[in-house]
């Protein structure tokens, strides 16, 4: 899954009708290209215990408590 589609999803979850935007503007040293590979971490018997759904609505629930 892409960033892009993460921002879709916390968006739609969030009943916001809103379409991420991608700029393509870069600062300096600003990394452009990160991979995450959890392939090693498989190796040593690590996996998912949480869907990504629920993160996704905790973070909800997170950017909606008051300060």
């Amino acid at each position: 899954m892409r960033v892009l589609d993460y921002a879709r999803l916390i968006a739609q979850q969030a009943g916001l009708d809103i379409e991420p935007v991608i700029p393509g503007v870069y600062r300096f040293g600003d990394p452009r290209y990160v991979f995450s590979d959890v392939g090693k971490l498989k190796s040593l018997g690590w996996s998912v215990n949480v869907d990504f759904q629920r993160i996704v609505n905790e973070y909800i629930e997170w950017g909606a408590e008051p300060e």
